[in-house]
């Protein structure tokens, strides 16, 4: 069908008689509503233009198998979602987070959409949908979810936090910092685990902006926050990587000021011999916002 509406502009472009201009045969493949394509066809009828209503119709009846092909393949994926996700809005977000756990990130992108079918207004979704795409370098569209979700939610620590990361990573410091500040603001208030991350990422903002005392005030408090200096042998992985990764980017802000021996006391962890460092989760996290928790 595309090739025979192809042809026919062709032949109506190239007659020494054309009785539709070439703009208006381009304009016929360009248009995306029914109600252009049928405007076109009355338009040919009124002016006895056969191949104009011929070109029109030949697109009408395209756009309509693609637009049935194309909600076929919608119903489709709806109801794949629906079995592997569950039915209802808890389901959904269950399964998200056992896909998350064992690192299924198609399965887990699928159930987060699943959930936004049931609640399209549902903020923490649409804020892991945003992380997911952050980290396949998708940086536009995780932008886009974002400021969606911090218009349905301006508080919304989650957001402001991924919004922060997501801006680091575009070099937009001064508004990634912004976004870590309202994070940990909303944070400080409930008393969430997730503050020291977030404070941590406040820090790499002020050392991308060469505040380095600040970014150092920064992370020693997530420091105090996680009871310690040094990871604890009986403290979890993810906890030891974290405060790893803090003493780390603190003996950095420290080098940077100039503060030799505090940097040196940070990367020793009081004294301790840091050895700790072949550790490549905690060594990933260095100079990079990671996600909160949500």
């Amino acid at each position: 069908m595309v090739r025979h509406a192809q042809t026919l502009a062709k032949e109506e472009m190239v007659s020494d008689q054309p009785r539709i201009s070439s703009v208006n045969v381009f304009l016929c493949f360009a248009a995306t509503e029914r109600r252009s394509m049928t405007l076109r066809v009355k338009r040919g009828i009124s002016q006895k233009c056969c191949r104009c209503v011929r070109v029109a119709l030949a697109v009408l009846v395209l756009m309509s198998a693609q637009g049935s092909s194309h909600a076929a393949n919608r119903a489709k994926k709806a109801r794949e979602r629906q079995l592997q996700c569950g039915e209802s809005f808890e389901d959904a977000l269950r399964s998200a987070e056992r896909f998350k756990k064992s690192r299924d990130m198609q399965m887990e992108r699928m159930c987060l959409e699943r959930a936004l079918e049931i609640e399209d207004e549902a903020v923490l979704p649409m804020v892991r949908l945003a992380d997911l795409q952050h980290s396949d370098g998708k940086l536009s569209q995780a932008m886009e979810l974002l400021e969606m979700a911090l218009q349905l939610d301006p508080h919304s620590t989650a957001a402001h936090g991924s919004a922060g990361s997501v801006l680091y990573t575009l070099r937009r410091i001064p508004e990634s910092i912004g976004h870590f500040n309202r994070a940990v603001e909303g944070d400080v208030a409930s008393a969430s685990e997730n503050l020291p991350q977030l404070l941590n990422n406040l820090g790499l903002g002020h050392a991308a902006q060469r505040d380095y005392t600040q970014a150092a005030r920064v992370y020693t408090a997530a420091l105090r926050l996680l009871g310690g200096a040094a990871p604890a042998g009986g403290r979890a992985a993810s906890t030891s990587n974290m405060v790893l990764s803090i003493l780390l980017n603190r003996g950095n802000a420290f080098v940077e000021a100039r503060s030799f021996k505090r940097g040196a006391a940070s990367y020793r962890s009081d004294s301790e011999p840091l050895r700790w460092a072949g550790s490549s989760s905690a060594a990933r996290q260095i100079n990079r916002p990671a996600h909160a928790q949500t």
